[in-house]
């Protein structure tokens, strides 16, 4: 009775975390997109406070949701990113200031007490492989490399003035779609876009080989019964 008990208790706390991370998502695109969501004291929030929160609440909801994932399966580090992201939801929300922001705060509060009292029940160790260590350190290290170098370079390019256009125009780069809104205007600045370029598509490409293929292949072979 006992452990079935703490089963339920476990899967509540779960359940609160992935309803934190759409909560968190829904809310950050209402804020982004301008949606009439004022509050009673949206007055006392800048609307550009409010709308840079709502962008990152949005990014904090998907890192809450691979918090959820992770103690989903059990794993200690998917409680200690809850216990540092869920505060980090609870206080967005409060930032936020809307009638749609009121739900993310009370059930980042609810969220946080529930993972206090199943600390121990979390305990599953997760310890990355060499290869997947590298892999990424690869991919930050690519990361680093473009936006650092955009922008130390920002004078030779039309489009990047501070460290936010790099970082930008690296990932932009790195996925290879090429908006056209920042480009290179000296000899320097195209061959260090190209060598950019091939790092983020190479890193890109192990990290995903190394990080994901491996989940993949354990969920087919979960499902044919192998």
């Amino acid at each position: 009775m006992e452990r079935s008990h703490e089963r339920v208790s476990v899967r509540v706390s779960v359940l609160l975390t992935f309803g934190v991370a759409l909560l968190s998502v829904v809310v950050g695109l209402l804020h982004i997109g301008g949606v009439g969501v004022q509050g009673p004291l949206s007055p006392y929030v800048p609307e550009f406070v409010r709308r840079t929160v709502g962008f990152t609440g949005t990014i904090t909801g998907f890192a809450v949701l691979g918090s959820g994932i992770a103690l989903q399966r059990g794993y200690r580090v998917g409680w200690r990113s809850a216990a540092v992201l869920l505060p980090l939801t609870a206080v967005q929300g409060l930032l936020q200031v809307s009638v749609f922001s009121l739900p993310l705060v009370a059930f980042s509060l609810v969220s946080i007490s529930a993972l206090a009292v199943n600390r121990g029940r979390f305990d599953r160790e997760f310890t990355p492989s060499p290869t997947q260590l590298a892999a990424g350190t690869s991919l930050v290290a690519a990361i680093s490399y473009g936006t650092v170098g955009s922008y130390a370079l920002r004078e030779e390019f039309a489009g990047v003035d501070t460290i936010v256009d790099a970082f930008y125009f690296t990932v932009v780069t790195a996925s290879t779609v090429g908006y056209g809104d920042v480009t290179p205007d000296t000899g320097i600045t195209k061959l260090f876009v190209l060598s950019s370029l091939v790092m983020n598509v190479a890193a890109f490409a192990v990290a995903l080989g190394v990080l994901l293929t491996p989940a993949i292949e354990a969920q087919l072979s979960k499902a044919l019964g192998k």
